[in-house]
């Protein structure tokens, strides 16, 4: 933002540049939609009063403010804006401009923290009202908490939202050596439930997303009573991995593949398959969710993953043959042009889980929670929230 003022284009030999004209370009730079993205709402009311701030703390820092002018200095033939020569009011201001800037950013922004859950340490996210309900949200394989950011602003309204990475993704740690299993989730779930709930007694909600939702029906399984109500996104669990994925994580070939997989084009092209239309994506969300998808440690622990089939294979496990002891509410949700996990596959989890409820999102593709977030965290809160209204 300082480099903005320094390079501004002279009028011939002088320029001056007006209070206002600071306040309408900041505001500019500082657009709600484009600059905070899924959280502008949230913002929109801290910029309009901290841009009035800024206009009225800048008169007392400043009173020579409005009438600021730069010098030029000539450099091998062209004029040059150097920081140096900048007048020393406009340089305070604009220290002063990206203090304020970064306030407003950590006002915004929903800071992680790290836990540890089985001697591994892991990132994690704990926002919203403590009073409320508690929302855990799990994610999908090569993904990580930041999938749901688009929808974290909007549930927190309703529940006390609470995300983490799941051992060997995002932020987490990643041990090649762990013994990856169905077990072993379930109790890092368990495990950080019960070093983040305020009570035994509280109300304990849960979203689980493609291999996220596998590892919530194999928890609430494993260890009854953990949940009050399910939501199960185009959930994994229901389809037998093919022999050849399996190969591909065999030594040698996994170094090759973790390059192709890691590249810019081939993880592009993987990344847009998850939404039937990408330009829904928000663009900064697109790019950060990419970027983790892209992670060469990640693509290690989805080959891990895929060495430990047997103890990460729902039906293998015994577990899924077991869905009739389930109890819960739980509500399935799918894209109906899901291309990772066919839509067909959701009316096979709604038959088999007892008392379930299916809702299948039109035009929408693996993720429901990028591709259209303000349904699909309305649809979350009226089925969670529906014995409360």
């Amino acid at each position: 933002m300082l480099m903005y003022f320094i390079y501004t284009p002279l009028r011939k030999n002088r320029y001056s540049l007006t209070l206002n004209e600071i306040i309408r370009t900041t505001g500019v730079l500082l657009d709600g939609k484009n600059f905070f993205g899924p959280v502008a709402s949230y913002t929109e009311h801290i910029l309009f009063r901290s841009l009035s701030r800024w206009y009225r703390d800048s008169v007392r820092l400043a009173p020579g403010l409005l009438a600021m002018r730069f010098r030029r200095t000539r450099l091998r033939g062209t004029f040059f804006f150097s920081p140096f020569v900048v007048h020393s009011r406009l340089f305070a201001f604009c220290i002063y401009l990206s203090f304020q800037t970064t306030q407003i950013l950590s006002m915004s922004a929903k800071s992680s923290s790290t836990i540890v859950l089985g001697g591994h340490k892991h990132r994690y996210l704990d926002t919203g009202d403590s009073s409320k309900p508690m929302l855990l949200l799990l994610h999908g394989i090569s993904c990580s908490l930041d999938f749901f950011e688009q929808t974290i602003p909007l549930l927190s309204r309703s529940f006390r939202v609470l995300a983490f990475d799941l051992l060997g993704f995002g932020g987490s740690a990643k041990p090649k050596k762990a013994p990856y299993s169905l077990n072993l989730y379930s109790s890092l779930i368990i495990e950080f439930l019960a070093k983040t709930r305020n009570n035994e007694n509280e109300k304990t909600f849960a979203v689980g997303h493609s291999m996220g939702g596998k590892y919530l029906l194999s928890t609430a399984l494993l260890y009854p009573d953990s949940f009050d109500k399910l939501v199960l996104s185009n959930t994994d669990g229901f389809i037998e991995q093919p022999g050849w994925v399996r190969g591909i994580s065999l030594p040698g070939i996994k170094q090759v593949l973790k390059k192709v997989f890691s590249s810019k084009l081939v993880s592009s092209k993987v990344f847009n398959t998850a939404f039937h239309n990408p330009k829904r994506v928000n663009n900064v969300s697109y790019k950060k969710n990419l970027a983790v998808s892209r992670d060469k440690d990640a693509i290690e622990t989805v080959m891990a993953l895929n060495r430990n089939h047997k103890q990460l294979d729902f039906s293998k496990t015994g577990l899924r043959q077991q869905l009739d002891r389930l109890d819960i509410p739980v509500l399935i949700l799918w894209g109906d042009h899901d291309l990772y996990i066919s839509p067909s596959i959701a009316r096979i989890v709604h038959d088999e889980i007892p008392g379930s409820e299916l809702y299948i999102f039109k035009n929408c593709g693996h993720s429901p929670m990028l591709e259209y977030p303000e349904s699909f965290s309305n649809k979350v809160v009226r089925f969670l929230l529906n014995d409360e209204q």
